[in-house]
C-alpha cells in the first residue's frame, strides 16, 4: 500500500516537471509603457505641494519657540515634533538645543536633572540663532 503512494508522488513530481519544463521555454515579449514628459511633469506636481512663503520675522519667532520649548524638561519629543510640523531648523541653533537637551541625560530625580538644565541655561550665549 505504501509503495502505491510512493509511486503516486514520483508520478506526480515527474509530471508537475515536465509540465514546468514546457511553460519555461515560451517566451512572453511584454512592451515596454513609455511615459511623456509632461505626465512625468504632471504627477511630481501633484505628488509635491509647495508650503506657504514665510517672513524673516515669522521664521525668527519659531526659533525662537523652539529654543524655549527646548528649555523645559522633557520636551525633545515635542521640539522635534514642532521642527518636522514647521519645517524650519537652524542648524546653529540645533547646536545650543542639543547641548540643553543632553544635560540632563544621565540625571536619574528631577532635582538634579533641573539643575543640571538650569546650569546648561547659564552657559549659553546671548545670541544661539545664527547671525545669517
Amino acid at each position: 500500500m505504501l509503495d502505491g503512494i510512493v509511486d503516486q508522488l514520483y508520478d506526480t513530481g515527474s509530471q508537475a516537471s515536465a509540465t514546468s519544463a514546457r511553460s519555461g521555454d515560451r517566451k512572453k515579449k511584454w512592451k515596454k509603457f513609455v511615459e511623456s514628459l509632461d505626465a512625468i511633469c504632471w504627477q511630481v506636481l501633484n505628488f509635491i505641494k509647495p508650503g506657504e512663503l514665510k517672513t524673516v520675522t515669522e521664521t525668527v519667532k519659531t526659533l525662537e519657540e523652539h529654543f524655549q520649548s527646548a528649555q523645559v524638561l522633557g520636551a525633545e519629543v515635542k521640539l522635534k515634533a514642532e521642527c518636522t510640523q514647521t519645517g524650519m531648523k537652524d542648524a546653529y541653533q540645533m547646536h545650543f538645543v542639543n547641548q540643553l537637551l543632553n544635560s540632563y541625560k544621565g540625571c536619574r530625580s528631577l532635582a538634579t536633572k533641573i539643575a543640571a538644565l538650569n546650569q546648561a541655561q547659564s552657559t549659553m550665549p546671548e545670541q544661539t540663532m545664527s547671525p545669517v
